[in-house]
Protein backbone atom coordinates (compact mmCIF):
# COMPACT_ATOMS: atom_id res chain seq x y z
CA UNK A 1 0.00 0.00 0.00
CA UNK A 2 1.32 3.49 -0.93
CA UNK A 3 1.23 6.29 1.73
CA UNK A 4 2.10 9.62 0.39
CA UNK A 5 3.77 11.95 2.86
CA UNK A 6 1.61 15.03 2.48
CA UNK A 7 4.40 17.10 4.89
CA UNK A 8 6.44 16.88 2.03
CA UNK A 9 4.10 17.36 -0.75
CA UNK A 10 2.80 20.82 -1.85
CA UNK A 11 0.35 19.55 -3.93
CA UNK A 12 -1.29 18.69 -1.40
CA UNK A 13 -1.11 22.36 0.81
CA UNK A 14 -2.00 23.96 -2.47
CA UNK A 15 -5.60 21.68 -2.45
CA UNK A 16 -6.51 21.17 0.93
CA UNK A 17 -5.02 23.54 2.68
CA UNK A 18 -4.78 27.00 1.25
CA UNK A 19 -8.66 26.66 0.14
CA UNK A 20 -9.62 26.56 3.45
CA UNK A 21 -7.11 29.60 4.69
CA UNK A 22 -8.60 31.48 1.46
CA UNK A 23 -12.43 31.38 2.43
CA UNK A 24 -11.12 31.84 6.38
CA UNK A 25 -9.47 34.77 4.66
CA UNK A 26 -12.72 36.11 2.83
CA UNK A 27 -15.49 35.52 5.66
CA UNK A 28 -17.03 38.62 6.65
CA UNK A 29 -19.83 38.93 8.74
CA UNK A 30 -23.34 38.98 6.60
CA UNK A 31 -26.02 39.90 9.19
CA UNK A 32 -26.23 43.88 9.45
CA UNK A 33 -28.67 42.98 12.17
CA UNK A 34 -25.79 41.87 14.61
CA UNK A 35 -24.30 43.18 17.36
CA UNK A 36 -21.00 45.06 17.46
CA UNK A 37 -20.49 42.50 20.15
CA UNK A 38 -21.06 39.41 17.77
CA UNK A 39 -19.13 41.07 14.67
CA UNK A 40 -16.30 41.17 16.95
CA UNK A 41 -17.00 37.94 18.58
CA UNK A 42 -16.62 36.43 14.63
CA UNK A 43 -13.79 38.68 14.03
CA UNK A 44 -11.75 37.25 17.18
CA UNK A 45 -12.68 33.71 15.92
CA UNK A 46 -11.92 34.15 12.26
CA UNK A 47 -8.44 35.75 13.51
CA UNK A 48 -7.57 32.54 15.77
CA UNK A 49 -8.76 30.24 12.67
CA UNK A 50 -6.05 31.98 11.00
CA UNK A 51 -3.91 31.48 13.51
CA UNK A 52 -4.69 27.42 13.51
CA UNK A 53 -4.32 27.51 9.83
CA UNK A 54 -1.01 29.03 9.95
CA UNK A 55 0.75 26.37 12.28
CA UNK A 56 -0.73 23.61 9.56
CA UNK A 57 0.96 25.47 6.80
CA UNK A 58 4.46 25.87 9.65
CA UNK A 59 4.31 22.42 9.41
CA UNK A 60 5.19 22.59 5.49
CA UNK A 61 7.65 24.30 5.64
CA UNK A 62 5.92 27.74 4.96
CA UNK A 63 7.37 31.11 6.84
CA UNK A 64 4.13 32.05 8.27
CA UNK A 65 6.28 34.18 11.36
CA UNK A 66 6.24 37.59 10.02
CA UNK A 67 1.82 37.61 9.88
CA UNK A 68 1.19 35.53 13.09
CA UNK A 69 2.75 38.54 14.48
CA UNK A 70 0.15 40.85 12.61
CA UNK A 71 -2.93 38.99 13.32
CA UNK A 72 -2.20 38.47 17.12
CA UNK A 73 -1.72 41.90 17.48
CA UNK A 74 -5.78 42.78 15.92
CA UNK A 75 -7.01 39.68 18.03
CA UNK A 76 -5.59 41.91 20.87
CA UNK A 77 -7.28 44.79 19.56
CA UNK A 78 -10.30 43.25 19.79
CA UNK A 79 -10.10 41.22 22.95
CA UNK A 80 -8.57 44.41 24.48
CA UNK A 81 -11.52 46.46 22.96
CA UNK A 82 -14.91 47.33 25.08
CA UNK A 83 -15.64 43.80 23.61
CA UNK A 84 -18.21 41.57 25.44
CA UNK A 85 -17.92 37.67 25.52
CA UNK A 86 -20.94 36.82 27.35
CA UNK A 87 -22.85 35.57 23.69
CA UNK A 88 -19.42 33.72 23.50
CA UNK A 89 -19.19 30.04 24.48
CA UNK A 90 -16.44 29.45 26.99
CA UNK A 91 -14.52 26.90 24.87
CA UNK A 92 -14.70 29.29 21.83
CA UNK A 93 -12.90 31.95 24.04
CA UNK A 94 -10.52 29.54 25.73
CA UNK A 95 -9.80 28.18 22.11
CA UNK A 96 -9.12 31.41 20.50
CA UNK A 97 -7.24 33.13 23.35
CA UNK A 98 -5.28 29.61 23.45
CA UNK A 99 -3.63 29.85 19.43
CA UNK A 100 -3.40 33.55 20.54
CA UNK A 101 -0.89 32.81 23.16
CA UNK A 102 0.49 29.87 21.23
CA UNK A 103 1.02 31.84 18.27
CA UNK A 104 4.44 33.76 17.07
CA UNK A 105 3.71 37.27 19.45
CA UNK A 106 5.42 40.32 20.43
CA UNK A 107 5.93 39.76 24.38
CA UNK A 108 3.68 42.36 25.30
CA UNK A 109 0.65 40.24 24.08
CA UNK A 110 1.90 37.23 25.28
CA UNK A 111 1.35 38.08 28.53
CA UNK A 112 -2.15 39.35 27.51
CA UNK A 113 -2.84 36.67 26.31
CA UNK A 114 -1.82 34.50 28.70
CA UNK A 115 -3.51 36.96 31.66
CA UNK A 116 -6.55 36.07 29.43
CA UNK A 117 -6.27 32.53 28.90
CA UNK A 118 -5.44 32.20 32.77
CA UNK A 119 -8.92 34.11 33.72
CA UNK A 120 -10.98 31.82 31.42
CA UNK A 121 -9.27 28.42 32.95
CA UNK A 122 -9.78 29.47 35.98
CA UNK A 123 -13.57 30.22 35.34
CA UNK A 124 -14.07 27.05 33.39
CA UNK A 125 -12.30 25.01 35.90
CA UNK A 126 -10.09 24.02 33.90
CA UNK A 127 -6.75 23.18 36.37
CA UNK A 128 -4.08 20.74 34.12
CA UNK A 129 -3.48 20.67 30.20
CA UNK A 130 -4.93 17.50 29.44
CA UNK A 131 -8.52 19.62 30.42
CA UNK A 132 -7.47 22.49 28.21
CA UNK A 133 -6.69 20.25 25.42
CA UNK A 134 -10.00 18.69 25.90
CA UNK A 135 -11.79 22.25 25.64
CA UNK A 136 -9.71 22.94 22.42
CA UNK A 137 -10.94 19.75 20.75
CA UNK A 138 -14.66 21.01 21.09
CA UNK A 139 -13.83 23.29 18.68
CA UNK A 140 -10.81 21.69 16.18
CA UNK A 141 -7.28 20.83 18.07
CA UNK A 142 -4.35 18.61 17.11
CA UNK A 143 -1.84 18.20 19.51
CA UNK A 144 -0.05 15.71 16.57
CA UNK A 145 -0.17 18.67 13.85
CA UNK A 146 0.26 21.61 16.25
CA UNK A 147 3.29 20.01 18.36
CA UNK A 148 4.51 23.42 18.99
CA UNK A 149 1.30 25.21 19.89
CA UNK A 150 0.79 22.13 22.19
CA UNK A 151 4.33 22.36 23.85
CA UNK A 152 3.92 25.84 24.59
CA UNK A 153 0.34 25.31 26.42
CA UNK A 154 1.58 21.99 28.29
CA UNK A 155 4.50 24.00 29.53
CA UNK A 156 2.48 26.77 30.47
CA UNK A 157 0.06 24.53 32.48
CA UNK A 158 3.06 22.92 33.74
CA UNK A 159 4.40 26.10 34.99
CA UNK A 160 2.17 27.35 36.87
CA UNK A 161 1.63 30.07 34.73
Amino acid sequence: MFQRDVWNDPIFQGMHIIPVLGQILALRPINSEGTESTCKSLEAFRLAAILYISALRARFGVDTTSWEFLYAGKLRDILSSEWSDQNTSSSTIIWILALSYASQCKIEEKGFFWEALMGHTTTSNIVCYADLENKLKTIVWDADLLVDQSRTLRALFNSGG
